[in-house]
């Protein structure tokens, strides 16, 4: 684990029950990185870093694999368009 804790996060609550392909944003941690980025509620996650996200599960997986501070790019489907939005890694406390 990096110096300083805390394990890569987004700040995004997923929705458990959109049944879909990616992750759809129900909402989003204050101050998270993904809030700092311009993620909304609503919006859906297809790609983390270039990865596929199929799933909340998926999307946990690609996760672990980001370094905190690290800069990816998140492409997302807002309104029924496709957008790549720049999101530096954040940390989470313990867990």
């Amino acid at each position: 684990a990096p110096a300083g804790g805390g394990r890569p996060a987004l700040g995004v609550k997923p929705d458990y029950n959109f049944a879909g392909e990616g992750l759809m944003v129900e909402d989003l941690t204050p101050g998270g990185a993904a809030e700092a980025a311009g993620i909304k509620p609503g919006d859906l996650i297809l790609k983390l870093g270039g990865e596929e996200v199929e799933s909340v599960q998926g999307y946990m997986q690609v996760l672990q694999n980001l370094t905190p501070g690290q800069e990816i790019e998140v492409t997302l489907k807002r309104e029924g368009k496709e957008t790549k939005i720049k999101v530096k890694v954040g940390t989470r406390a313990g867990g």
